[in-house]
């Protein structure tokens, strides 16, 4: 399958002409996504009768969407941005929705692929001390408050333009050119992650270089994968180890798998797949 023919941003009226079962990626302006690649090499390698697609949506047609009797006969859905809480009002969740499944049935499964991604990189989560997040949407609230509910032990920061939903236990720092990063303590072990896109005017992130190099047992996770990942990773190399989002992409959508289909591929056979369609 040609990556073109994946990744086409479709416009989601077009997308029920075809007759099998339908599953897809809802957001806005989403083109670059590796998620049908993901998706749909594992329904064709587990003999899995189905299509996955961009499903770009106007946020002016957003309550259209999810109304249309055509969504709702949909076998699975993926959200992103910049829809996770405004699906989440809509369905009466009170956490940010990225996966769909079932009856309507609603989960967020960027928490499980974040701890798979530190679980994957001997990150062990009784030993890390402080998480430092930049960012305040969906995905930073959901990494946030799983983190603050299940390992109680950890300084938890975030850094954000402006104040995020109220998350007790959590101090919210705004942006003011990385002074806010000098009261931080630079020895404790931490996961700094990057939890924007790389489009938002949040970034770039340069202006932290500085800041970030001075951490002395740290790890940075950027959200952002291949081109769309942003400066301060490559700046940071030399400084930490750095992990950029494609694994977490991908256990968050290997999640999403499980729940659809009870079942999924390895990790390994994903990220070979993925690099095999890029030569």
């Amino acid at each position: 399958m040609k990556k073109e023919s994946v990744t086409t941003n479709h416009y989601w009226k077009d997308v029920f002409q075809d007759s099998l079962p339908q599953y897809g990626l809802l957001g806005h302006q989403i083109s670059y996504s590796l998620s049908p690649h993901i998706h749909q090499f594992v329904m064709d390698s587990l003999g899995i009768h189905g299509i996955y697609k961009l499903l770009d949506v106007p946020p002016h047609e957003f309550d259209e969407f999810m109304e249309d009797r055509r969504t709702l006969g949909m076998k699975g859905l993926n959200i992103t941005k910049p829809y996770k809480w405004l699906t989440a009002k809509k369905l009466g969740s009170e956490v940010p929705v990225n996966t769909i499944f079932g009856n309507q049935q609603t989960t967020n499964t960027d928490c499980i692929g974040f701890i798979k991604v530190l679980d994957n990189y001997s990150i062990s989560t009784q030993e890390l001390k402080q998480l430092i997040v930049f960012g305040g949407g969906g995905f930073a609230y959901s990494i946030m408050k799983f983190m603050r509910d299940h390992h109680p032990h950890l300084d938890i920061t975030c850094i954000t333009r402006k104040k995020i939903q109220d998350l007790e236990g959590v101090s919210n720092l705004i942006m003011d050119q990385g002074r806010e990063l000098s009261d931080l303590d630079k020895e404790k072990p931490s996961v700094i992650l990057h939890a924007t896109s790389s489009n938002e005017p949040f970034t770039p992130l340069e202006q932290y270089f500085s800041s970030l190099s001075t951490f002395k047992n740290a790890v940075f996770i950027d959200s952002n994968y291949g081109s769309k990942r942003t400066k301060i990773f490559e700046l940071l190399t030399q400084q930490m180890q750095c992990i950029d989002g494609l694994t977490l992409l991908i256990e968050q959508a290997r999640e999403s798998q499980r729940l659809w289909w009870k079942k999924t591929l390895e990790t390994q056979t994903i990220i070979q797949h993925l690099k095999d369609i890029n030569q």
